[in-house]
């Protein structure tokens, strides 16, 4: 009898002593276990993240600061006002000194351009140049005929009641080569109807000159007095009103007989 719980005894504590080694022996494998390393693409994800959200404000930034369509206002002060998508001023140039004070004096941009033209037509400014019989040329360009279509017919009825004002449409190709003579654009008519009377004038004589100052240029080189320049092929503005869809200027929103840029 003895013998026998000696026995069974033993056979408890022999069951315990393995538990023990057992639990021993898992522990020690946990702890040696390896850490496992985060899978390749969860180590990118944060990469990705920002990289996509890099991309969507450089695009966004892209998309709102790319213009789309320009409006040159000249009469002595010149300057370009450079249109978003969203027809907001995103940038603008000045082309003399007279322009660059007038932009300064007017915080304008990110403005709808229907109201920064506006504010620059009934800027002290421009309103003593009118005054002064002086000539006011808008002309708005851009790649899609249509939009500068209605941007036009806009811009006629901010500049309604407004003498010696004319607005007009051009192609983006014609800003271009404007540019390229460092002209704004209605100067740059202005030196072609010249420049087809007197092939001799260059684009720097026509820089400094008001656009009143170009007009009665231009009718002394055609014979005629500055309030009845013709439009007529063969003193140039033929070629003169090339590119915009008409060859008149169009004067608070009517058809004038009068060249554009005269």
């Amino acid at each position: 009898m003895k013998q026998e719980l000696k026995e069974a005894f033993d056979a408890v504590h022999a069951e315990q002593e393995w538990k023990d080694r057992t639990k021993t022996f898992l522990s020690r494998k946990m702890q040696q276990a390896p850490v496992r390393k985060p899978t390749r693409y969860k180590r990118f994800l944060p990469l990705a993240v920002c990289g996509l959200f890099i991309a969507m404000v450089f695009g966004g930034y892209q998309f709102y600061f790319a213009p789309v369509s320009t409006i040159s206002i000249d009469v002595n002060p010149s300057v370009e006002l450079s249109v978003n998508r969203l027809d907001k001023v995103v940038s603008i140039t000045a082309y003399n000194e007279d322009g660059q004070a007038l932009a300064d004096a007017l915080d304008i941009q990110f403005w709808d351009y229907a109201d920064a033209v506006r504010q620059i037509v009934e800027s002290d400014v421009i309103q003593g140049c009118l005054q002064r019989d002086e000539t006011l040329s808008i002309a708005v360009a851009g790649s899609d005929k249509e939009k500068t279509g209605e941007m036009l017919l806009e811009i006629e009825s901010c500049t309604a009641g407004q003498e010696n004002t004319y607005c007009y449409q051009a192609t983006a190709e014609e800003i271009t080569a404007a540019h390229e003579e460092g002209l704004p654009y209605g100067k740059y008519r202005a030196f072609l109807l010249l420049q087809a009377l007197d092939p001799s004038i260059t684009p720097e004589e026509v820089k400094g000159l008001s656009m009143r100052e170009l007009r009665d240029w231009i009718a002394a080189l055609s014979g005629e007095t500055s309030s009845g320049i013709s439009s007529q092929p063969g003193n140039g503005a033929n070629r003169f009103g090339q590119g915009h869809g008409h060859g008149y200027g169009r004067q608070n929103g009517k058809a004038t007989g009068l060249s554009p840029n005269t």
